[in-house]
């Protein structure tokens, strides 16, 4: 005669403990008080640049105007500097390639703060948004694989992976609001250019069926779309 055994089945549920949570808190307070101090203090920064870039000029100026001063080999020395300057801008001067366009250079201290304000919330979104993938493929292999030593710390990345709409919003709404400023494509593609216009880029106008506002509104919804419903049922399994 068999000994019944009453078994108990339980929920698993993945919760942060009090002192976790209030941990997150201070950092996310401490991370908020960082950023108001840099956004307020990057004007200044950039301000700073902009004068000691134009006491640069200012002096370049009053050396050109002294330099007829001391004669024909002061005329001669700048001459030849000048000649010297003048090849080695050709080397690296923005020259204008028909096929490709003008080669584009990047000054960050030229960007306002603006730009680098929504390049830091870019890099942001887009790291929560692989960590929380990153958990969701974790867990599909597991069922494909049929594994079973991760049962004991499956609801974490269960638990990360829903934050994958909160990352993308915030990715989205970055994008949606600095995209003419992160992606200089975006720009071209309102120019219009074809082919023998001056500024036409051949590799931009090849991509312009992906590169487009559209598809970057679009594509990645659909994708994050996909995403959320994989992890719903992955863990309605």
């Amino acid at each position: 005669m068999g000994h019944g055994h009453h078994i108990e089945i339980k929920q698993e549920q993945f919760s942060v403990p009090s002192k976790g949570k209030t941990f997150a808190i201070v950092l996310m307070v401490l991370g908020l008080i960082l950023t108001g101090i840099g956004v307020a203090t990057l004007g200044k920064h950039k301000a700073g640049g902009h004068d000691s870039h134009a006491k640069t000029e200012q002096a370049a100026k009053s050396h050109e105007a002294a330099a007829p001063a001391h004669g024909e080999k002061a005329g001669h020395d700048a001459v030849a500097h000048a000649g010297t300057e003048g090849h080695a801008a050709v080397e690296h001067s923005n020259t204008d390639n028909p096929n490709f366009g003008p080669r584009i250079e990047y000054h960050p201290q030229d960007k306002p703060a603006s730009t680098r304000i929504y390049t830091a919330l870019l890099t942001i979104g887009y790291f929560l948004l692989l960590i929380s993938l990153a958990a969701l493929f974790f867990i599909a292999v597991q069922y494909i694989a049929n594994a079973g030593w991760s049962a004991v710390i499956k609801r974490v990345p269960e638990a990360m992976s829903t934050f994958i709409p909160v990352a993308f919003i915030l990715t989205f709404v970055v994008i949606l609001l600095g995209k003419n400023d992160l992606y200089h494509w975006v720009h071209y593609e309102h120019l219009g250019l074809k082919k023998g216009d001056a500024g036409f880029d051949a590799i931009l106008s090849g991509k312009s069926w992906f590169l487009n506002s559209n598809m970057l509104l679009i594509f990645p919804t659909v994708l994050v779309i996909i995403w959320v419903l994989i992890g719903m049922k992955l863990r309605k399994m």
